[in-house]
C-alpha cells in the first residue's frame, strides 16, 4: 500500500535526520515509483570521505531493523544501495 510506503519513509527519515542530521535527504518518489505492484520511495543519505561508512550502515540497518519490527511495516520491503562519488 502506497501510504504504509509513504508513513515508513518518512518516519525513517525523521529519525535518520536525529542521527545523521542534514546529510539526511527526504525522501521522494525515483521517477518510476511502482515496480510490479510494488511502491519505491528514496532516502539519500551523504556520508564525508572521513567518516566511517561502516558505523552509518551499522546505525542505518539498526534503525530499520527497530521500524520494521512494527506490524504495520512487515510487507516493507528496504534495499540499501551505496555509491561512491
Amino acid at each position: 500500500d502506497k501510504n504504509i510506503v509513504y508513513n515508513f519513509s518518512n518516519k525513517l527519515y525523521l529519525i535518520l535526520r536525529k542521527i545523521f542530521g542534514i546529510r539526511v535527504y527526504k525522501p521522494q518518489p525515483p521517477l518510476i515509483s511502482r515496480v510490479n505492484g510494488k511502491y519505491l520511495m528514496r532516502i539519500i543519505l551523504k556520508i564525508e570521505l572521513n567518516r566511517s561508512i561502516s558505523r552509518a550502515k551499522f546505525l542505518l540497518k539498526k534503525e530499520v531493523d527497530i521500524l520494521l519490527e512494527k506490524k504495520a511495516y512487515k510487507r516493507v520491503y528496504v534495499v540499501y544501495d551505496v555509491d561512491n562519488i
